[in-house]
């Protein structure tokens, strides 16, 4: 039995596996989804929302260099040079309550993320 995967990426971070063989279907081809995973979930920023502070964790384990957190009208509200490390914990207890955008450089790449500061 031949099996080919194709992964594509799509616009909202997602990339989805598919395996394509032949098999009892009706029409002879099974496609089945082999895996869906998100690529935002390679950095855990917990909890959310955050009260107090908000844990950043790099999944792979590359080097967090720098955070910004903007507000929904793109305005920056804090921006923090971190020592590299895979993890960071920001404080957010100046910050007002409200929803937000958080912006991780790594060594490897950048990533944003909505996050929601509660008091």
């Amino acid at each position: 039995m031949e099996t080919y995967e194709n992964i594509d990426g799509t616009p909202n971070n997602k990339f989805y596996a598919f395996t394509i063989g032949p098999s009892k279907s009706q029409n002879g081809t099974d496609v089945s989804a082999a895996s869906t995973y998100n690529l935002n979930q390679s950095y855990l920023v917990y909890p959310n929302p955050a009260k107090d502070e908000v844990q950043i964790l790099s999944g792979n384990k590359s080097n967090i260099t720098r955070i910004q957190l903007y507000d929904l009208a793109g305005k920056l509200i804090k921006e923090t040079h971190t020592p590299e490390s895979p993890q960071y914990r920001l404080d957010v207890r100046a910050i007002p309550a409200g929803s937000y955008i958080i912006h991780i450089t790594t060594s490897t790449g950048n990533i944003s993320q909505k996050v929601v500061v509660t008091h």
